[in-house]
C-alpha cells in the first residue's frame, strides 16, 4: 500500500513539473515569435519610408495586445486604411517606447530607444533602435 502511494506521489510530482516546463517553453516560444514579428515590422516600416511608399512616412506602434504597421506622421494621425495588425499572445506584455516613425528617403527614426516585450514569467527581450535605424535584439 505504501509503495503504491509513493509511486502515485512521484507520478503527480513529475506531471506537475512537466506542466510548468511546457508552460515556460510555450511562453519563451511566444516571446521569440513576437520579437521576430516586431523586428520585421520595424524593418518593413523603415523600408517603406525609404522608398516613400504612398508619399508618406511609416511607423510601428506597439501596445500590450498588438503590433501595428501604420502610414503617417504619428499613430494618432495615421491613415488607418493602411494599417497592418499583428496580434500578440495573451501571455506577453510590451513596455518602453511604444511608437517609432521613420523619415522618408533616409529611413532614420524620428525617435530612438528601446521596446521591450516580456512574458508573465519574467523573461524579457529588448529591441533597441539607434539613431541610424539599426535594430539590436
Amino acid at each position: 500500500m505504501v509503495e503504491i502511494l509513493l509511486v502515485v506521489a512521484i507520478m503527480v510530482a513529475l506531471g506537475g513539473l512537466s506542466v510548468v516546463a511546457s508552460q515556460a517553453f510555450s511562453n519563451r516560444d511566444s516571446l521569440d515569435t513576437a520579437s521576430n514579428i516586431l523586428v520585421q515590422t520595424i524593418r518593413r516600416a523603415q523600408i517603406l519610408s525609404q522608398s516613400v511608399d504612398g508619399d508618406s512616412t511609416w511607423g510601428v506602434y506597439v501596445d500590450s495586445q498588438n503590433v501595428v504597421l501604420f502610414q503617417g506622421a504619428t499613430y494618432a494621425t495615421r491613415d488607418a486604411a493602411f494599417d497592418e495588425l499583428f496580434e500578440l499572445d495573451g501571455n506577453l506584455f510590451a513596455s518602453g517606447m511604444s511608437e517609432i516613425v521613420f523619415d522618408r528617403f533616409t529611413g532614420e527614426p524620428q525617435t530612438t530607444g528601446t521596446m521591450t516585450l516580456g512574458t508573465t514569467l519574467g523573461e524579457n527581450k529588448n529591441i533597441v533602435i539607434n539613431s541610424k535605424g539599426m535594430i539590436e535584439y
